[in-house]
């Protein structure tokens, strides 16, 4: 196989599977997730400016549950009205600062995932000689760097293996403490 296909086209292959594969789904789930945030903050804004409390007192079980409970507790409705405003406000506030940090930190994400695939491109390429130079640099023997390097990889494609069948072991949908 590895014959057939030019370590070139290999490599970009492998990299262009990861970056449509994983890093692009990451990123619009991202940006549409900022995107309905934004909305929701938007939505809300209109809602603190707007007669809410009354708006939502037209619902029949939410009227139900006000009546119940002001008949227990001595609530009025404008006391309801300010804190229902205060809630809104809180959470607009906290909604519209976390969209901003998630947006201002996209181009430095952006960055670094451009970084990492520009790199697992250029190390599937040149892997090879990468290990020899570290082998040459290394105080032990090539053959025992080598021999070296190979028990590394096995332990890492071991651990990563187990991982994958660890995740398709587990019960789907329900987790047990």
């Amino acid at each position: 196989w590895k014959k057939k296909v030019p370590a070139p086209l290999s490599a970009l292959g492998v990299t262009t599977a990861l970056a449509l594969g994983i890093f692009l789904p990451i990123l619009l789930l991202l940006y549409f997730s900022a995107y309905r945030l934004l909305k929701i903050v938007s939505q809300l804004k209109v809602l603190k400016e707007g007669p809410i409390l009354d708006s939502l007192l037209t619902i029949p079980f939410l009227r139900r549950i006000f009546s119940t409970v002001s008949s227990m507790i001595p609530i009025d409705r404008e006391w309801l009205k300010g804190q229902s405003w205060g809630v809104i406000g809180d959470v607009t506030e906290k909604l519209s600062g976390w969209v901003t940090q998630s947006l201002a930190g996209m181009p430095g994400l952006l960055l670094g995932i451009a970084v990492i695939v520009l790199s697992l491109y250029f190390f599937l390429i040149d892997g090879e000689k990468l290990l020899r130079f570290l082998a040459r640099l290394s105080p032990l023997s090539s053959d025992r760097s080598l021999e070296l390097f190979k028990v590394f990889e096995s332990s890492c494609r071991a651990v990563v293996i187990g991982l994958f069948a660890s995740a398709l072991c587990q019960p789907k949908g329900r987790h047990d403490f």
